[in-house]
């Protein structure tokens, strides 16, 4: 029996028991937004297969120009789109390891995955929003101010839009600050 690997050992033990806590604090955290993730994309694959085949079936249906010219357009929209978002997605499913400082990584990681993504999205939103626009306008008899004042754009232009700047300035101001605390985390992990 060795006193000083005896010390060493019961130093080491007292060391990584606040760490357990987070460890698992983190583990669980990771683990549920894999869940909402997974349901996310779930969502968004329905939303591309519905709205995507809605557009195809209406282009094959009538066979009218501007039917084709909006399922093209949605079509190559939403490429864009999932081309765009599996790029700021990657490396954010799981973590590179079993360890403490993995999960921290992956958490960092993904909230700078989602500040990207949503800067994407405050740009695209409006883009698609004037595409479909000036769709309408070029394609059916419908003024302009007839269609800024109907109820579809309403909701998606004079109210989405706002909505859409309001959630982005609370979202990113949160992820912000879980960013600045997890980077700050795992430097104390890394000193300790």
């Amino acid at each position: 029996m060795n006193p000083h690997t005896d010390l060493e050992a019961w130093r080491l033990l007292w060391q990584a028991e606040p760490k357990r806590p987070l460890a698992e604090e983190l583990r669980a955290r990771v683990a549920r937004e894999t869940r909402l993730r997974t349901l996310t994309l779930m969502t968004a694959v329905l939303i591309t297969v519905v709205i995507g085949g809605w557009t195809l079936a209406r282009a094959a249906a009538s066979g009218a120009f501007e039917d084709v010219v909006l399922a093209v357009n949605t079509w190559l929209f939403s490429a864009g789109v999932w081309t765009m978002a599996l790029w700021t997605d990657r490396g954010t499913w799981r973590p590179l390891g079993n360890t403490t400082a993995a999960f921290l990584d992956l958490s960092i990681r993904r909230c700078r995955s989602s500040l990207t993504a949503l800067r994407l999205a405050l740009l695209l939103y409006p883009v698609q929003l004037a595409a479909v626009t000036s769709w309408k306008l070029s394609f059916s008899d419908t003024d302009a101010m007839t269609l800024l004042a109907s109820w579809p754009f309403v909701i998606l232009g004079w109210l989405g839009m706002p909505a859409m700047v309001a959630f982005y300035a609370w979202f990113s101001t949160r992820k912000r600050a879980e960013l600045a605390r997890l980077v700050d985390l795992r430097e104390q992990v890394g000193r300790d």
